[in-house]
């Protein structure tokens, strides 16, 4: 720990950066423990590895949960009945046109609140953030379920999302762990036992300048943008790993 401190404290001494330093605990949601979270279900299939999903379920007690349309049709169809009635999430938002009638009454039938919002400018991802907003508050973090691949557009709609809000938010699929390091200085907590070795560091927005300790291959103030160089299959050898970048970057991480 000493080690890192120190690191850190180095890059801050260098002007280009500023001094604030972020902390990032994800295996948090992994290990259930319970916070003031949002959990959004997109339109994809569902986690195959369901163990995850429930911990993730679980770990919002005293949140909420939402199903951003389509997304209801998916909670609903992983589960039987019985099961089923485990899972009922708070909200169902969004257009509305991909939620299936019959799984619509069933779920207000259990309590659901189902809110149509017609605003064509704002995916169904925008608008269940507003309606956690609304819910609980507009600072929490929020844990998105979104399966693995789906259509490269629907991708980069959702990686677009994650830069537009302030707040963090943390994409979930099959086999990684992604979320928005904000310009500045940054440890993130990689827990082995919870988290592969592969991660990667993508200036997704503005060209970054980055520099990081922890990794097999870390970056000394490396100029970082699309159509140059990218940190991609780089390997985590350290549970704790420090970024620090001039712009946001996207940081994204293997689940075991």
């Amino acid at each position: 720990m000493l080690s890192i401190l120190v690191n850190i404290f180095h890059y801050l001494g260098r002007s280009r950066f500023p001094t604030a330093v972020s902390m990032f605990s994800p295996a948090s949601f992994i290990r259930a423990e319970p916070g003031i979270y949002g959990l959004i279900i997109l339109n994809q299939p569902i986690l195959s590895k369901l163990f995850l999903f429930r911990r993730l379920w679980k770990m919002v007690i005293a949140s909420v949960r939402v199903a951003a349309d389509g997304g209801g049709n998916r909670l609903y169809e992983t589960f039987e009945e019985k099961e089923r009635l485990e899972f009922i999430p708070e909200y169902i938002v969004g257009d509305l046109d991909s939620l299936k009638q019959e799984v619509q009454e069933w779920y207000q039938a259990q309590g659901t609140q189902v809110k149509e919002h017609e605003d064509q400018d704002l995916t169904d991802f925008d608008k269940s953030l507003l309606q956690i907003d609304e819910a609980i508050s507009k600072t929490c973090d929020v844990v998105v379920l979104s399966g693995n691949g789906g259509r490269t557009d629907q991708v980069f709609a959702n990686i677009n999302i994650l830069y537009r809000h302030q707040r963090r938010i943390f994409l979930i699929t099959e086999e990684s762990i992604t979320f928005v390091v904000r310009k500045g200085s940054s440890v993130i907590l990689t827990p082995c036992r919870i988290f592969g070795k592969t991660c990667g560091l993508i200036p997704t927005g503005k060209p970054s300048i980055i520099s990081t300790t922890g990794l097999k291959w870390n970056l000394d103030q490396m100029h970082s943008e699309f159509g140059g160089m990218v940190s991609t299959s780089n390997v985590i050898v350290e549970e704790e790993v420090t970024v620090n970048c001039t712009e946001d970057i996207l940081w994204t991480m293997e689940l075991r």
